[in-house]
């Protein structure tokens, strides 16, 4: 089992470098939805990310965007899962505030 406080470390150094995915998502309930989908999608959880037709489209940018945030939660998704498979021996890798 891993030590608490390493635990606590972790958890705040990956919810803090996961701020960009969750104020970009969280912008309407239905971004939400979608960016949610399109991980779930990308995880190879869902084999598309359609949804029932939205009343929120997204812009070619947001498209572009939203893409480059799920890559940065889907490397941290990797990360976390080494770390606590390799059970947290190395250093957290961001700064913990």
């Amino acid at each position: 089992f891993l030590p608490k406080q390493r635990k606590k470390d972790l958890a705040k150094s990956l919810f803090y470098r996961m701020h960009p995915y969750l104020i970009f998502a969280l912008q309407h309930l239905e971004m939400n939805m979608i960016m949610e989908k399109r991980v779930l999608q990308r995880r190879g959880i869902f084999p598309s990310d359609r949804l029932r037709e939205p009343t929120l489209h997204l812009s070619e940018a947001h498209q572009e965007e939203a893409d480059e945030i799920i890559d940065l939660v889907l490397g941290l998704c990797r990360e976390a899962a080494a770390q606590v498979k390799a059970g947290l021996k190395g250093p957290v890798s961001a700064a913990v505030t």
